[in-house]
């Protein structure tokens, strides 16, 4: 006290000098105990404390530190006899206490006192401690209340953005609904936080400031959570400014006058074509630049690459040849879907051209080829976005690709050049008849699509990882689901959708197989179908499997002439689903056509604002549904029980030539009672 009196004497109203000026005193301290500590515990402590990110930790150890340059000098008796020097430790005891509260003062230095003895042997005594520690740290009591006010109301803002999203993203909500959710959710809180500010009010509790200036603002903020989000302009405006949406971009493909009827009378009036385009660029790093994303989408890719089987795209013989193009680069393949459906006036192709309606899209899909920097881990990785496959109905493929639009034409199939009257009686792919990158440039210099079947140049072929004559693909749902199946079984398909037909075809020997006889070729006829078709959900082919396909499809398709004469188009593109797969991995990983079918629906239905509900990751979740459930159905076919066992005896080991495999296809057709 003394001490004080004297100093406030001597230097008046500069007592809290130090407390001021504690920044710039930690600066020069620290240059000072470099230069003069020369303890080896010290030093360490010191080079913690450079480092530690705790502002109060490093605080109370630059100050005990002044022990450790004014080195204690006082002796202390031990054992009423022997004098030894305090150590730096023990000066630190008598020179900063810490306590959690002021009330623990007392009980904390009876326990130094009581403490046996020091580390140096020294017993401390009553007297040696101070009247009172010079200095005493006690942690801010309004930390122990603290709210982090910024963490709590971004929490709830990016949950109400959430819970908004959800909703837009539902096409069968309209947007009132949507509006009038945002009102009660609104009204729910806010009568939540009025409740709440009573409480606090009623209860005579003395807040400090701080805490109930917190308090009032995340209060504030639950009186109307979605004040910032009322609108879809309102979403898009908050998403644009976290980086999570870019808007479509509209670009006019066709802009003429035309001949059109006005109330019966005809004239003439402009004719306006526009189409929008997703921002892929965008969407691409926002998913990729997701924690994880990449680093297991790379992993993933290596690691089918790897495997002997067909299990994915990337196992496939497109996507091999394709990284041999980029060489050791960082290539991800991606699908392209088509499809065509109108809600008020539809693209029409006829009458732009697949350059003039695509070529925005394909300037979009070259800058993906060219790669897009991804950050991700503090690290920058370019990657290259590759075209793997151009997948639709076969209508679509053709017309998007350049084929011919008629299965009536000569030669309308996009894999192989086989003639239309051969096909009606081809049980097998004929692999001299396959499309050539070759054959495909001399069909366009001839110019003659009546006869090749090629009608324009694909536009697509301008990308480096894509050609034409790679894209063996086909839509399981139209071929088989809604067209080999209709043809097997007939009537009560043509009221029933893709989902309900393959849930049907893997019941109905469960609902009808006790009735029938084994010897009906008929049965015969269905047993093999099924058993195609469970094949084809399969999730992963060995060259085995592929073999076993082969001869099923031959087989049925065999049995199918005996019984109905020649086969149809959807019959031909089945022979060539062994090759699809060996080419680009299991169809029903390709075959989004189930769910975007469902959707069109919807959207037909509705009208509603394609483009923005797509970016809402709709779609992905609901293929990937779809594709597992469609394989569970096909595995767990409960139809199976009553089936013969005429597929049982199908070859497991490997094969060294093709006679095991002919071999079983000759007893599987001797069966069938059917002379090859």
């Amino acid at each position: 006290m003394s001490v004080n009196l004297d100093f406030n004497l001597i230097n008046p109203q500069k007592d809290n000098l130090l407390k001021t000026k504690w920044d710039n005193f930690k600066t020069k301290i620290v240059n000072y105990y470099y230069a003069n500590i020369w303890n080896q515990q010290s030093i360490d402590l010191l080079n913690q404390a450079k480092t530690t990110k705790k502002i109060d930790c490093q605080d109370y150890v630059f100050t005990i530190l002044l022990n450790s340059v004014l080195l204690p000098s006082a002796r202390f008796s031990v054992d009423g006899n022997t004098k030894k020097k305090a150590t730096i430790k023990d000066a630190n005891e008598s020179f900063v206490l810490q306590l959690t509260t002021i009330s623990d003062y007392s009980i904390r230095i009876k326990e130094i006192i009581e403490l046996p003895a020091t580390s140096s042997g020294i017993r401390l005594d009553e007297h040696i401690l101070s009247d009172e520690p010079i200095i005493v740290t006690m942690p801010d009591t309004s930390s122990q209340f603290h709210i982090n006010r910024e963490k709590i109301i971004t929490d709830l803002k990016n949950k109400s953005l959430a819970l908004c999203l959800q909703l837009y993203s539902k096409s069968t909500m309209p947007r009132k609904d949507v509006l009038n959710t945002q009102s009660m959710v609104s009204d729910l809180l806010g009568t939540v936080s009025a409740t709440i500010r009573n409480i606090i009010s009623n209860s005579n509790s003395n807040l400090l400031p701080e805490l109930q200036n917190d308090i009032d603002c995340i209060l504030n903020f639950c009186d109307d959570p979605v004040m910032e989000i009322k609108s879809e302009h309102r979403i898009i405006t908050v998403l644009k400014a976290m980086n999570l949406y870019e808007s479509p971009k509209p670009f006019v493909i066709l802009n003429e006058i035309a001949d059109t009827v006005v109330q019966g009378n005809p004239t003439l009036d402009s004719k306006k074509l526009s189409i929008q385009i997703m921002p892929l660029k965008f969407q691409f790093k926002a998913l990729f630049e997701l924690p994880n994303v990449l680093q297991m989408t790379l992993e993933n890719t290596e690691k089918f690459l790897a495997d002997t089987n067909f299990s994915n795209f990337c196992n496939g013989q497109i996507f091999h040849s394709i990284k041999l193009k980029f060489d050791s680069q960082l290539v991800i393949p991606y699908v392209l879907y088509f499809d065509e459906f109108q809600i008020n006036n539809d693209l029409d192709l006829k009458c732009c051209g697949n350059r003039t309606s695509f070529f925005h899209l394909l300037e979009e899909l070259k800058s993906l080829e060219e790669g897009i920097l991804i950050q991700s881990f503090d690290q920058t990785f370019k990657v290259h976005f590759v075209l793997g496959l151009i997948v639709g109905d076969n209508l679509g493929v053709n017309s998007i690709l350049g084929f011919v639009q008629s299965f009536n034409a000569k030669r309308y199939c996009r894999a192989c050049t086989t003639t239309k009257d051969q096909i009606k009686i081809d049980v097998s792919e004929n692999e001299q008849l396959l499309r050539t990158w070759i054959q495909y440039e001399h069909d366009l210099l001839n110019n003659k699509f009546q006869d090749t079947g090629v009608k324009t140049v694909c536009i697509f072929n301008e990308l480096k990882s894509f050609h034409v004559t790679n894209n063996i693909c086909f839509d399981i749902m139209h071929d088989v689901l809604e067209g080999i199946c209709v043809y097997d079984i007939s009537s009560p398909y043509e009221k029933m959708t893709a989902s309900e037909v393959l849930c049907f075809t893997n019941f109905l020997p469960l609902m009808i197989g006790d009735l029938i006889s084994p010897d009906v070729k008929h049965w015969k006829l269905l047993v093999l179908l099924i058993e195609i078709v469970d094949l084809l959900f399969d999730s992963s082919f060995s060259k085995f499997d592929l073999d076993k396909l082969k001869n099923l499809i031959k087989a049925h398709h065999q049995l199918y002439i005996l019984l109905y004469g020649n086969l149809k188009p959807k019959h031909h593109f089945l022979v060539h689903y062994p090759r699809a797969i060996e080419k680009c991995g299991p169809l029903n990983v390709t075959n989004t056509q189930v769910i975007t079918d469902a959707v069109n629906h919807k959207f037909k239905v509705l009208s509603t604002t394609l483009a923005e509900e797509q970016q809402g990751g709709v779609w992905s979740a609901q293929m990937h549904s779809s594709s597992a459930a469609n394989s569970t159905a096909a595995a767990t076919n409960p139809g199976k029980v009553y089936r013969e066992p005429l597929l049982s005896q199908y070859p497991q080991t490997k094969r060294n030539n093709e006679a095991q495999s002919q071999n079983w296809y000759q007893q599987l057709m001797n069966h069938i009672n059917i002379s090859i």
